[in-house]
């Protein structure tokens, strides 16, 4: 369904070993792994094309777990939860700056994104905590 003006935008929260993965953009805040929608993908082709792009590291789609769906502005946002059982080292792209790998208890430390979903980073560890 189109929906005329309104954009749609993959996140995901990528959990490995108990952090989340957070990519710094220049201007000092952190975010997930994500982006656009393109017209012709689904959202879990673009979740895998962004991670990709962004990263370098590859989704496997029977770890990927739909989170929930929120609005800003023109942006509808699918938040998703991947757990990586991978060792593969993160090459970021020139999108972002930095990245870093952040446990549940230090997750307030890292100034976030207006649109990053503090409530989908924080479920994303739920399964782990005890």
């Amino acid at each position: 369904v189109k929906h005329p003006g309104l954009e749609k935008v993959v996140k995901v929260a990528i959990n490995r070993g108990n952090k989340i993965l957070l990519l710094r953009t220049s201007d000092k805040l952190w975010e997930l792994p994500g982006g656009h929608v393109e017209a012709d993908e689904d959202v879990i082709s673009a979740l895998k094309r962004e991670v990709r792009e962004e990263t370098k590291l590859k989704i496997d789609t029977d770890n990927v777990e739909h989170l929930s769906q929120t609005k800003d502005g023109r942006k509808r946002i699918k938040w998703f939860r991947y757990n990586d059982l991978s060792d593969k080292q993160v090459k970021i792209s020139d999108e972002h700056v930095d990245y870093k790998w952040v446990s549940y208890k230090k997750i307030d430390k890292y100034k976030l994104t207006p649109s990053t979903n503090k409530l989908a980073i924080i479920s994303s560890f739920y399964e782990n905590i005890k």
